[in-house]
């Protein structure tokens, strides 16, 4: 169940034009390869290497799980304390290239994400990070797959990039789960590096 879930979330989240690659590229952290995909391992996690950004080795208290290759530049990588079953609470991180605007493609989400989970959207839970200007960003009340969930997401532009996350609380897991992935949130970098920083990083 929880992984037909995770697929509908992805499918729900992750909206960009088709790249010709009909499955993603998936990966355990532990046994990753930087000559799949396009992520490279790093001392403090993984590089996106279209575009340098960082993803960091935890989110808060939750550790990367699996890193993802979706097509050319775009790539995720999956957050989660427990492993996603039993009420435990994840976040996904994707970049990919920004193709339009934030304001054109938060419809887009929005409208897909409602299409397979039905749900009510709601007011942040308390604790949540505001949503920036120039950001986008919203909470829904939703069952996934049979599985009553608070769902999030924030979508940023940083220079040609899209960065996005989304989070995932069953309610069965609690304050407890919630309080963990707005941790996570709270964490996560909102930006890439300026292109001289990023040909230091790989070494040019």
């Amino acid at each position: 169940m929880i992984r037909s879930l995770l697929a509908a979330l992805a499918a729900a989240f992750f909206l960009i034009p088709a790249t010709g690659q009909s499955q993603p590229i998936e990966q355990t952290v532990e046994d990753h390869r930087d000559d799949r995909g396009e992520i490279d391992r790093s001392n403090h996690g993984f590089i996106h290497r279209p575009s340098g950004y960082a993803f960091p080795a935890f989110l808060g208290e939750m550790p990367a799980r699996k890193t993802y290759t979706y097509g050319p530049g775009n790539a995720s990588l999956y957050y989660t304390l427990y492993g996603g079953a039993n009420g435990d609470a994840w976040l996904s991180l994707y970049v990919y290239p920004a193709l339009t605007s934030v304001e054109a493609h938060s419809v887009e989400i929005e409208e897909a994400l409602l299409g397979r989970m039905p749900g009510t959207a709601i007011e942040p839970p308390h604790g949540a990070p505001a949503t920036p200007g120039g950001a986008a960003g919203k909470w829904y009340d939703s069952t996934a797959d049979g599985i009553a969930v608070l769902s999030g997401y924030r979508l940023v532009r940083s220079g040609d990039w899209f960065i996005k996350v989304r989070v995932t609380v069953p309610k069965s897991g609690g304050q407890s789960a919630l309080d963990r992935a707005l941790r996570g949130f709270a964490a996560v970098p909102w930006s890439v590096p300026p292109e001289p920083a990023r040909m230091r990083a790989f070494g040019r």
